[in-house]
């Protein structure tokens, strides 16, 4: 898919204070690196577990089949940085430099298959396909939607693309300038859609205002209340569907106010119309789509300003702890 990038001109209206200093994310999982000297696959295996405060399991065939997954992911990522230290050293030795290679570890999701792992996590939803994901049932979509704005928000998207005649510059980290909120754990929920989506609002925000970092915005409130159209809350969605739904409730409320709560995985919440209506912290005037299979399009509109991308991730994706996922990884 096309990234997708908020529109540079973005407002931010501030309606109360904003409390960009009080924001508060769910925690990352913690990681455990492989340990090279452990011989037992089930001592590393209960390690694993007390380190990230597992449960027992329902039965002996449910441990077993956990530690089988174990087992193959903690095989899956000593390969898979064996492969990017050797690349690295490459690189050192002659070859033109790149960025750092991505490096893996065992998180909290290791004792999960790939699969498993992705149903539960990935929501990218293409156009007509969010509702059927994610367990969404089309009476539980409807009543959802009944709850939020009465019809889907008209399309926001705004002709061309702003920076079209800018010239990128080599390097541009908006970590550094102050405009990427930390990363946020979606739990079990398939709403990385809306997250992609208010990071990029996030990001052109903090340029338009200055304000650093700036404001978390409110994931919940697109899960629970952008639903009148194709988005469907864990069940999967589209960044465009989110810009547009910001656009027409005229802004979005910040975490702190309006908090997460859908790393549970429920198919579908309940919107607070009352603060979906009078929090509007932030708002934009539209958004553009970055050419496809245009890196150079996609280099002018990332250096001026954070965008938002949806990516078709790889098992790599399951560990991810660091470094640059290139098309190996992707």
């Amino acid at each position: 898919r096309e990234p997708r990038a908020a529109a540079a001109a973005a407002v931010a209206h501030r309606r109360r204070p904003s409390p960009a200093h009080d924001v508060k994310k769910n925690d990352t999982p913690k990681t455990i690196k492989p340990n090279k000297k452990q011989t037992s696959p089930e001592q590393a295996f209960d390690l694993w577990r007390q380190k990230h405060a597992k449960p027992d399991y329902a039965s002996p065939s449910e441990r077993s089949a956990r530690l089988a997954a174990f087992r193959a992911n903690v095989a899956f990522v000593a390969q898979h940085n064996r492969a990017a230290a050797a690349s690295a050293a490459e690189q050192q030795n002659g070859a033109s430099p790149l960025a750092e290679p991505a490096r893996l570890e065992l998180n909290a999701y290791a004792d999960l298959t790939w699969d498993e792992f992705r149903r539960t996590r990935l929501g990218f939803a293409p156009p007509r396909q969010a509702a059927q994901a994610g367990g969404v049932t089309p009476a539980l979509a409807a009543a959802a939607a009944a709850s939020s704005v009465a019809a889907p928000p008209p399309s926001s998207r705004l002709p061309g693309i702003d920076h079209a005649g800018r010239d990128p510059p080599s390097r541009v980290d908006w970590r550094e300038r102050g405009a990427v909120s930390p990363v946020g754990n979606q739990g079990a929920c398939g709403s990385c859609y809306a997250w992609s989506a208010t990071g990029a609002i996030e990001g052109v925000n903090a340029i338009a205002t200055g304000a650093s970092p700036p404001p978390a915005l409110s994931v919940q409130e697109i899960v629970d209340c952008d639903t009148a159209g194709e988005d469907a809350g864990c069940g999967g969605g589209l960044m465009d569907n989110v810009f547009d739904f910001v656009v027409a409730n005229g802004g979005i409320d910040t975490v702190d106010d309006y908090s997460y709560y859908s790393s549970w995985g429920l198919p579908l919440s309940w919107c607070n119309r009352r603060k979906m209506a009078d929090r509007k912290v932030v708002a934009i005037d539209g958004h553009q789509a970055v050419p496809a299979f245009d890196e150079r399009a996609l280099a002018k509109a990332a250096s001026a300003q954070p965008v938002a991308v949806a990516v078709c991730a790889s098992p790599a994706m399951q560990f991810y702890a660091g470094g640059v996922m290139g098309a190996r990884e992707c």
